[in-house]
């Protein structure tokens, strides 16, 4: 009854170390797949970092010069002849060149929006990934815990077998004596 009793409790111990080790794995695959999802971001917002470099060098450098342009001082046109001229031309030109330094910042700003995106969904894939990695460390100590119950069961049964193996050899020689 003993020896019966210990079988069914290290077959016990042993399908719960086999559910544990499939879901070992479950946890391992997510976490791979978890790490590639950051890779393939991380490449991505390599990309539009260096996009965004490209296309901002521009219109900083447009909006620095129109800057030093504007700020010219008034008086400054009074001791030069044709300087009005030029600050009407200025004003004309300002006028046409904001609409298209506007155009191409909202552009710049919805690229940079862009990127806090893909760093939001960074963060929570990094978040998602400590939390699998998380399971993973329970789920093996869980296996740990029944590996060690399960050689335990092991001894016990051996043991159990033992005790019934001397006692079938005692049975067999009194059997033999009678």
């Amino acid at each position: 009854e003993d020896a019966r009793r210990a079988t069914q409790a290290a077959e016990r111990t042993a399908s719960a170390a086999a559910a544990v080790a499939a879901r070992i794995q479950e946890t391992e695959a997510r976490i791979a797949a978890r790490q590639a999802q950051l890779r393939l971001m991380a490449a991505r917002r390599r990309r539009l970092d260096a996009r965004l470099a490209e296309r901002q060098e521009p219109v900083i450098r447009l909006s620095a010069a129109l800057q030093r342009l504007s700020r010219r001082p008034p008086a400054l046109g009074l001791l030069r002849p044709g300087s009005i001229r030029d600050a009407v031309y200025l004003r004309a030109l300002l006028a046409t060149m904001l609409p298209q330094v506007e155009a191409r910042t909202a552009a710049l700003r919805k690229e940079l929006a862009g990127i806090r995106e893909l760093a939001r969904e960074q963060a929570a894939a990094a978040q998602a990934l400590r939390r699998e990695q998380g399971r993973l460390r329970q789920r093996q100590e869980s296996l740990a815990q029944i590996e060690a119950q399960q050689r335990l069961d092991m001894r016990r049964v051996a043991g159990i077998a033992s005790r019934e193996n001397e006692r079938a050899l005692a049975l067999a020689e009194r059997a033999r004596d009678l």
